[in-house]
């Protein structure tokens, strides 16, 4: 028995850190530098990418556009325009009725992307409480309490069911 444990502590012995901690942490940090250096070339290749594609894009534009009669290219300018106005008007109208309604506009981005009844069920809301918040008043001295439901009133035998259903505490 004492050459068992012999043998096992000169194992313990022999057995070294696979690395040092010192080591590990120099390691990691070199890892860490190289991916953050593939990172950085990598978001720099996009980039040139994306200068690139823009190029061709334009130049692409410009070649269709050269191709184009004088009244296609007018057909363009017009409709381009007009989705300009449209947007404008839009803005505006927008900008305007958020200072007149304010309260109206604020519904209507808040139920933006609601369905019909759900839509229809914040409008009754907003108007049962005049768009003012619902705000419930409790006296921090009166705590409320749980009110019992008028539904029907209860029999004597009810009230000795229920006395019943909680047991005798005192009994074994």
């Amino acid at each position: 028995m004492t050459d068992e444990v012999v043998l096992n502590d000169q194992a313990q012995s022999q057995v070294d850190p696979a690395t040092d901690q010192d080591n590990d942490i120099t390691t990691w940090k070199k890892r860490l530098a190289g991916k953050d250096q593939a990172l950085t070339a990598t978001k720099k290749q996009l980039d040139e990418v994306k200068a690139e594609y823009d190029k061709v894009q334009a130049w692409k534009l410009q070649m269709e556009e050269a191709s184009l009669t004088e009244f296609e290219r007018a057909q363009r300018r017009i409709a381009t325009l007009e989705q300009e106005l449209k947007a404008t008007r839009e803005a505006e109208q927008r900008e305007r009725l958020s200072k007149e309604f304010p309260s109206y506009v604020q519904w209507v981005e808040k139920s933006k992307g609601l369905t019909d009844e759900d839509r229809a069920r914040e409008f009754e809301t907003l108007m049962k409480t005049g768009g003012a918040p619902k705000q419930e008043f409790v006296d921090p001295n009166k705590p409320a309490k749980e009110v019992p439901s008028t539904g029907k009133k209860r029999s004597s035998e009810d009230i000795v069911k229920d006395i019943a259903a909680l047991g005798n505490p005192w009994g074994e």
